[in-house]
């Protein structure tokens, strides 16, 4: 599969396509690593559709900073007690953290203390300037959708697709392919 990817990049730039707008999104820093080392000139992007996101979030917000996930864990953790919201569940306010985006796109409701917590972690995250993990996915999408970020995508490649969630598949959907 990766090496079809290479070919249809490298045959893009033979056929006159600006290599600018190819945009190739890859599972893992290694798989962009070896796509970037077989193709015949560097082009729009290669690399995970996190790292993309995040540094076209960064040019929003020059402060803005990846909160590490146990670091963010320990925040949803201190809210939760904060709030009396059950916490003895790492695991479970981790799972929380990760659906509250897709299921408002499904137009789920959260209860009562769950959106409480996810307005408290998300202006504390806000506040401090920063974004976590799957944060960058959410906040990536909203900028998508709403024209401040993206690039001169003409061409958008996805390594190992089959891999893709739910919520990348969306991105990619939203991506203004030309």
């Amino acid at each position: 599969k990766t090496r079809t990817l290479i070919a249809r990049i490298n045959h893009l730039i033979d056929e006159g396509v600006n290599p600018k707008s190819i945009f190739c999104i890859t599972f893992t820093n290694s798989g962009a690593n070896t796509i970037k080392s077989r193709i015949n000139k560097k082009i729009g992007y290669v690399g995970t559709l996190h790292s993309f996101l995040f540094r076209q979030l960064k040019k929003q917000c020059m402060n803005l900073v990846l909160l590490p996930e146990d670091d963010a864990i320990d925040l949803l953790k201190r809210l939760a007690k904060q709030i009396n919201l059950w916490t003895k569940s790492t695991k479970k306010l981790s799972e929380l953290r990760r659906t509250w985006s897709s299921r408002e796109r499904k137009g789920e409701s959260l209860d009562r203390g769950e959106d409480r917590l996810r307005s408290l972690f998300l202006s504390n995250m806000q506040a401090m300037e920063c974004v976590d993990y799957d944060g960058i996915l959410d906040y990536g999408l909203s900028g998508i959708e709403s024209g401040m970020i993206c690039g001169e995508v003409k061409h958008l490649l996805v390594d190992e697709f089959q891999d893709s969630s739910d919520l990348d598949v969306e991105i990619y959907q939203s991506m203004p392919c030309k």
